[in-house]
């Protein structure tokens, strides 16, 4: 029995008779709306207006046959059943009545049952395609859901088969790792990974799931230098799926960035108090010391016995001094920070005014300074002043590096925008740093200079921290230094 939810049937039967016959047998089937016509352009209008489900149609009629009017109906409603009535006992017709798709055939005169019985078929075929469009229409809801969920969440959602390739990465997946769309699906898991151990720790945490043993979490770094803590577990899809692994990861980054630096600040503002207790008694006796020796300078030309090697030491002690006032300065930067401006700053100005103050020691040892910015980088936000030293401390720093190659060089700044921030590259040709310095290179007292202090970079870090930003050094793939912060960028 076909429910009660509604079918358009049109009866086109060129005999009004049979016509109003046929109506009342298809009326007699629950739900059912029944329009009669006697020719197949009415037929057509009733169909285009109003929709049809199911046409009865006599094989000849007036303007039109029978199984062309059915073509022309389906054109339009896909979805329609039709039955074809037939004066003549002709096998053509029945043959081409069942090529279109006929949900059935009657040889007239026919028992009234049997057209029922027809109808009943056509609608009930009608009625389950409804249900799988219906069914169909509902998955395509419920994985839009489901996706939009994932999606949505603030972590890792990893599938990975059995062959340990990605089948399934959410969005927070493929931006973090900076891909398109669909960008990691297809790939092999690890390759999102840095490379080395962290890659021997996941092959070895997937082969203690695939002999079914627990995994702990997994603390791995990204390719892209990112923290991850990944939590791995067993995933079937179903019962004849092969078994994978679900792999959510959280970023701990950003966290980890956070306890840095409030570490950091701790220590800064211990530093802090023993240093502005210090520095003025510290300063009393530099100046007196520089003084002195000073006299000592101008003094020397008038003893009668030699003296270039006194002069010498006085020099020694002269650049001693200068380092220990450096040093201090370098404290007070730290113990002290200024408060920081927050405007706009045009990247291509700033780098501008960096060159112009370093090119003329850069061409001294044949190192050249250029810039590029990416038309889309626009400008970041922060303090100019400061973010001109954070620049010209890191120039410095490369020039020095460049320098001791003794072959000349180049040093590039770089701006490009990314995920509404301004990241900021120093890029210079030297002999690149060794990755274990490269890790602390920030912190108070690391350096990879015999005569440097480690407090330069470590104020740079300071300055970056106080503007929302992060700062890194890495190699580039050639072996060279490559020193990337980040900005707000400044709104359009």
């Amino acid at each position: 029995m076909i429910p009660d939810v509604g079918y358009r049937v049109v009866v086109v039967e060129d005999d009004p008779d049979l016509a109003d016959n046929v109506r009342e047998l298809v009326d007699g089937v629950p739900g059912v709306t029944v329009s009669v016509c006697h020719a197949g352009a009415p037929a057509l209008d009733i169909a285009r207006d109003d929709g049809v489900d199911l046409a009865v149609i006599n094989a000849r009629l007036p303007d039109i046959g029978g199984v062309s009017l059915a073509t022309r109906l389906r054109r339009d409603h896909p979805a329609m059943e039709f039955v074809i009535l037939s004066g003549d006992a002709s096998l053509d017709t029945a043959v081409a009545a069942l090529r279109e798709g006929a949900a059935g055939y009657l040889q007239k005169p026919f028992l009234p049952e049997d057209l029922h019985i027809l109808v009943e078929r056509a609608l009930g075929q009608v009625r389950d395609r409804r249900e799988r469009e219906r069914l169909q229409r509902d998955l395509e809801r419920s994985e839009l859901l489901y996706r939009a969920v994932v999606d949505s969440v603030s972590a890792f959602v990893v599938v990975i088969d059995a062959a340990g390739v990605v089948s399934v990465c959410n969005r927070f997946g493929e931006e973090t790792l900076e891909l398109p769309p669909g960008g990691l699906v297809g790939t092999r898991f690890e390759q999102c990974l840095a490379s080395g151990q962290p890659r021997v720790d996941l092959a070895a945490a997937l082969s203690r799931l695939a002999a079914g043993r627990h995994s702990a979490p997994l603390e791995l770094p990204l390719r892209n230098g990112r923290l991850v803590r990944w939590r791995l577990s067993p995933f079937m899809l179903d019962a004849e799926a092969a078994r994978g692994v679900l792999a959510m990861g959280e970023d701990l980054s950003d966290r980890r960035e956070l306890e840095r630096r409030a570490v950091e600040a701790e220590s800064l503002a211990s530093v802090g108090q023993l240093t502005a207790g210090l520095a003025h008694e510290i300063r009393n006796p530099l100046n007196a010391a520089s003084l002195q020796l000073e006299l000592i300078k101008r003094g020397l030309p008038k003893l009668d016995a030699p003296t270039r090697r006194l002069s010498d030491r006085v020099g020694v002690v002269e650049l001693e001094l200068s380092r220990l006032t450096a040093l201090l300065n370098d404290f007070l930067n730290l113990a002290r920070p200024k408060m920081m401006a927050r405007e706009p700053v045009d990247m291509g100005r700033l780098f501008a005014d960096v060159i112009e103050l370093q090119q003329a020691a850069a061409a001294q040892h044949g190192v050249s300074i250029s810039q590029h910015v990416d038309d889309a980088a626009g400008s970041g936000l922060g303090d100019p002043d400061a973010l001109k030293q954070v620049l010209i401390n890191l120039v410095v720093n490369a020039l020095d590096a460049v320098r001791a190659t003794g072959e000349g060089g180049e040093i590039v700044l770089t701006a490009r925008p990314e995920h509404g921030r301004v990241v900021v590259g120093v890029h210079d040709t030297g002999p690149g740093i060794a990755e274990e310095v490269a890790g602390r290179l920030f912190e108070p007292f690391v350096t990879s200079k015999e005569a440097g202090t480690g407090l330069g970079l470590t104020v740079v870090r300071r300055i970056v921290d106080r503007h929302g930003g992060t700062i890194r050094a890495a190699r580039d793939d050639e072996g060279r230094t490559l020193i990337r912060f980040t900005l707000d960028a400044a709104p359009a």
